[in-house]
């Protein structure tokens, strides 16, 4: 099975980062460049984004390509980073792999324990009546209007399921703690880049127990 494309830079502790579903590897671009004077960041396209084509014919399982991954770079534990649905993979990643992982922060993550609501469900609608007309660039707006935004506010506001997740997630697992960030949208990472870098790295280094 060919690797997912994937980056690694610097050294240190090792910090997966996984990418949303409108994204790529590139958007941790700032944050690998605050984490990597003293981690190791590796950085993958999951399959099907960036560099790392569809697998005809194949039924990928995401979270098995990101473990296969790390067990071919010698990766043994690592921290985990991942927004949106590279929080779905990345939880999936956690399970099999419970004692290799010492900490995750999840953005905006998707998670399957709450049922879409009606405003998600709209959105998946209404960018898959667009592609299905072919109209690929109505469809790539709709998604930037939903889910980038350099500052939130109560039109951009990342949408409530995803709010949701996070206090369901927050609920459920050991030792979390929930960070709401007033001025965020879906994706913080994109939107205030540095701001973002320092708050991850605060988390991946605060003095608490690990996840």
């Amino acid at each position: 099975m060919p690797l997912l494309h994937h980056v690694v830079e610097g050294s240190g502790p090792a910090v997966l980062l996984l990418h949303a579903g409108v994204a790529d590897l590139r958007m941790w671009d700032a944050q690998v460049r605050e984490l990597s004077h003293d981690h190791l960041t590796v950085r993958c396209d999951l399959n099907g984004f960036g560099g790392s084509p569809v697998r005809p014919g194949s039924s990928a399982c995401d979270a098995e390509d990101v473990l296969a991954l790390l067990d071919q770079l010698g990766v043994g534990d690592f921290s985990l980073v991942a927004a949106s649905y590279g929080g779905h993979v990345g939880l999936q990643v956690a399970t099999p792999a419970a004692t290799r992982v010492g900490r995750m922060v999840l953005l905006a993550p998707l998670a399957e324990l709450l049922e879409p609501d009606e405003e998600l469900r709209a959105v998946w609608g209404h960018e898959e009546r667009l592609l299905e007309t072919g109209d690929v660039v109505a469809a790539t707006e709709l998604n930037v209007r939903t889910w980038l935004g350099p500052d939130a506010d109560d039109a951009t506001r990342d949408l409530a399921f995803f709010r949701a997740t996070a206090r369901a997630l927050t609920d459920r697992l050991p030792a979390a703690r929930l960070v709401e960030l007033a001025w965020a949208a879906h994706l913080p990472s994109l939107e205030r880049p540095e701001e973002t870098g320092r708050l991850v790295r605060s988390e991946l280094t605060a003095d608490r127990p690990p996840r």
